[in-house]
């Protein structure tokens, strides 16, 4: 997706404003990204970041049915990664934590070592883009031939 406008164009280009609104699918699930409207050139090697830094929030409110800031009643701001960080840091409960955090229309019809792997590289420190735009792809690939997309009841609207 985004990793080709960052590897394979010329001259490479930054999204800018990538997240869930500007991702259509179409009746296949196949994703394209739209909105172009604050793209640019990359003049700097650390802008493509900007785009796999976004792609990573997108896939956490995915996995988790959340928006990545949420303002709470009392006027407190939560953020999804932050959130996350809080499940991912004790080994030992990280498997029942992801559970309660996973969106709950999901039902459980997911692998959860899966979801865990996509969990955690969605979080992690950010490694080569490149190498990091393929694994949350294959990874996020693999959970939507899963029966996930069996077990919803996704509506495509065209």
């Amino acid at each position: 997706m985004a990793c080709n406008m960052h590897d394979h164009t010329q001259p490479s280009i930054v999204h800018w404003d990538l997240r869930a609104k500007n991702i259509l699918l179409n009746s296949n699930f196949k994703a394209k990204i739209a909105n172009f409207s604050m793209a640019r050139t990359v003049a700097d090697p650390i802008m493509p970041k900007v785009d796999v830094f976004a792609f990573g929030v997108v896939l956490l409110e995915l996995l988790s049915g959340k928006k990545a800031l949420e303002t709470k009643d009392k006027g407190e701001i939560v953020m999804l990664c932050k959130e996350l960080r809080a499940v991912l840091k004790n080994e030992e409960e990280r498997v029942d934590r992801l559970i309660k955090w996973m969106d709950p229309k999901l039902e459980n019809c997911y692998p959860i070592d899966r979801a865990l792997s996509l969990a955690a590289l969605a979080y992690k420190k950010r490694p080569w883009l490149g190498q990091k735009w393929q694994k949350l792809s294959l990874t996020f690939l693999f959970l939507l031939s899963h029966p996930l997309r069996q077990c919803i009841n996704l509506q495509v609207q065209m």
